[in-house]
């Protein structure tokens, strides 16, 4: 017996999507093709009789289904998936070439919901075994709870502070430094993200080590599933795969011009799971984002910024406030998409400010008095916008933070000029010809800061000793 008839239920409405039937008889033929095995060696691992292994066969010709034929013997679909799974996990020597099959495989096991097959395959959905979750904790680096600069925890494999330098540009009678962090490990700001979501990921994971029964074959642990603009996913997914993690679920816009197929590309040569919708027509929940993965909403993560509050709460960049704080600015232009970065540099410089208490250690470099200091972010004007990693229909967190810097300036925590601004593309363009001057490895998203910058240097009252920071976040670097 492989079940009972409500397993069958279950089985019949995951299947009667005629899409996903193709789709695993073609998986299955291409690997088999590729391998010494064959649709009975499958059989023997599933350990079915006769009748059924003739079944199977039958189901694995895309050519050759019947809707409703024997609808009973669905689960047979089921357990012939993870098992294709387990095989290129487990039999690498006569099974090889098969990344793409792998990938396909992974996405009909996050599509099924919980509780469908028995055991996990692997990765997948992210079920191990206790021994070798262990070793993957015990090989992610752990942060000192005290964080001070003699001990730097990014980039986690070369620790340092500052992780990344600062280059000078001049325009004019203006000299701006630019803190460029392309030269962080995938090519932007979104590394830094990454390591701290990496480090949460890692907790929640000691926790479900640490609550899981002593006698438990396998482990689950969470996905973690974003809508990404690119960058952030890369960064993350480079992470997940270095330590061997479950495969993100990466949710790209599907408007034209907006991503580029060859991102999609990367994304799933490194491992990520992806999928394409138009975010412009609604914006996604949480819970239609698990639902596009198949994702478990009471277990997985989504490490989408989308609470108003949470670029305040979340420290994803305060080492990079720190560092661009220990250049004594006057002004910080800097891009804002979702305003993680722009929201924690101005909880850093109040939280700072307010302190009564012996100044930061990452501070020593920084002037004595933070007040004052202009903060002005750069968002595109129009939605055809080449800064397209700024562009978002829904920004839940823009408001929140644009109230937050009226309160500091009224303050006068920040300086007048703080704000988010709207900025058009030729300033964007203007400012990636001055980077490119200079070498920088950016694009229109990530020198968005200078360009803001050109914009409103002559509607300013800079003077030419004050020291002004843009920040580079980057670029999304695709090998092209």
């Amino acid at each position: 017996m492989r079940g009972n008839q409500v397993d069958y239920q279950r089985h019949k409405t995951f299947w009667k999507d005629g899409d996903r039937k193709v789709r695993i008889a073609e998986v299955a033929t291409s690997i088999l093709k590729k391998s010494n095995h064959s649709v009975d060696d499958i059989a023997a691992r599933m350990k079915i009789n006769t009748n059924e292994r003739r079944t199977l066969r039958s189901y694995l010709k895309p050519a050759h289904w019947e809707e409703e034929r024997r609808p009973q013997l669905l689960d047979l679909l089921t357990q012939a998936t993870q098992t294709l799974f387990e095989l290129l996990e487990e039999d690498t020597q006569s099974v090889w070439g098969c990344d793409t099959e792998k990938r396909k495989l992974q996405s009909l096991l996050a599509e099924m919901p919980p509780g469908l097959v028995d055991k996990a395959g692997g990765r997948a959905i992210g079920r191990y075994d206790r021994e070798h979750l262990e070793k993957i904790i015990r090989t992610i680096p752990k942060p000192s709870k005290e964080k001070n600069a003699r001990a730097p925890e990014f980039p986690h494999l070369s620790p340092r502070f500052p992780a990344t330098g600062a280059a000078e540009l001049e325009l004019g009678t203006y000299k701006l430094m630019i803190k460029d962090e392309s030269r962080n490990p995938t090519g932007s700001h979104k590394d830094r993200w990454a390591w701290e979501k990496l480090i949460r990921y890692r907790e929640r994971i000691e926790e479900e080590l640490n609550s899981a029964s002593s006698a438990a074959a396998k482990i689950a642990i969470p996905v973690l599933a974003i809508i990404s603009a690119g960058s952030a996913a890369m960064a993350l997914q480079s992470l997940l795969q270095l330590y061997g993690l479950p495969s993100l679920r990466v949710l790209l816009d599907s408007n034209s011009g907006r991503v580029p197929d060859e991102l999609e590309e990367k994304l799933e040569a490194i491992g990520a799971e992806v999928r394409r919708a138009n975010l412009d027509k609604e914006e996604i929940s949480s819970d239609a984002l698990f639902e596009l993965f198949g994702c478990r909403p009471d277990f997985d993560i989504d490490v989408t910024s989308r609470d108003a509050d949470s670029p305040f709460e979340q420290s994803y960049y305060d080492w990079l406030t720190y560092e661009i704080l220990a250049l004594q600015p006057d002004y910080i232009f800097v891009p804002v998409g979702s305003g993680d970065l722009f929201a924690n540099i101005i909880r850093i410089i109040e939280s700072e400010t307010n302190n009564n208490k012996v100044p930061h250690d990452r501070l020593k470099n920084a002037r004595d008095d933070l007040t004052g200091i202009h903060v002005m972010g750069a968002k595109p004007k129009i939605q055809r916008t080449r800064m397209t990693k700024l562009w978002a229909k829904f920004t839940p967190s823009h408001e929140a933070i644009e109230k937050k810097v009226d309160e500091l300036v009224k303050k006068e925590t920040l300086g007048a000029h703080s704000g988010i601004y709207e900025l058009e593309d030729i300033h964007a363009m203007e400012a990636l010809d001055k980077a490119a001057a200079i070498e920088l490895n950016t694009e229109p998203s990530g020198i968005a800061g200078v360009g803001l910058f050109l914009k409103l240097k002559d509607q300013l009252s800079i003077s030419a000793s004050d020291n002004i920071v843009a920040v580079n976040t980057g670029w999304l670097n695709l090998g092209r």
